[in-house]
């Protein structure tokens, strides 16, 4: 069982993840954008490959692994790190991940909201800050701490 992560050429870097085994996707590489994957740590383990670079996924017609990152937490911590796909497809993104200085918050926001504009008319842009969400996700357990 894998999750699948639908990404584009800077999410890895934007997302400051560690690649320890390959590459990153490039866009100067035609073929990363059609049949590229970078799988985490916890994939290769799942598939028991001692070298992951350049092994095969079964796809239409195949993925071909370009890199490994190092396993991070994309649920909540006290989830155990799932193997983890993650391949250039626009068709299928649902989500725009953007980083900011602190200090220019409201203006990015106000930037990326008239880009979405630009591009999805019929979608209103609907936004959420990734720290809150941390936030949110581990407020249970530290009021847990601050009772005992």
């Amino acid at each position: 069982m894998m999750r699948f992560s639908f990404v584009d050429f800077d999410y890895i870097s934007t997302m400051k993840m560690e690649i320890v085994k390959g590459r990153d996707f490039s866009r100067e590489i035609s073929s990363d954008s059609v049949s590229g994957v970078i799988v985490n740590e916890a994939a290769v383990k799942a598939f028991g490959w001692s070298d992951p670079i350049g092994r095969r996924i079964v796809g239409d017609p195949y993925y071909e692994v370009i890199g490994v990152v190092k396993d991070f937490h994309f649920f909540s911590m006290h989830v155990e790190i799932q193997p983890l796909v993650m391949m250039i497809a626009p068709a299928r993104f649902r989500y725009l991940v953007a980083k900011t200085a602190p200090g220019v918050i409201p203006d990015a926001v106000e930037d990326v909201k008239e880009a979405w504009g630009e591009f999805l008319v019929d979608r209103p842009c609907d936004y959420s800050f990734l720290d809150q969400y941390f936030e949110q996700m581990y407020e249970g357990e530290e009021n847990l701490g601050r009772s005992f």
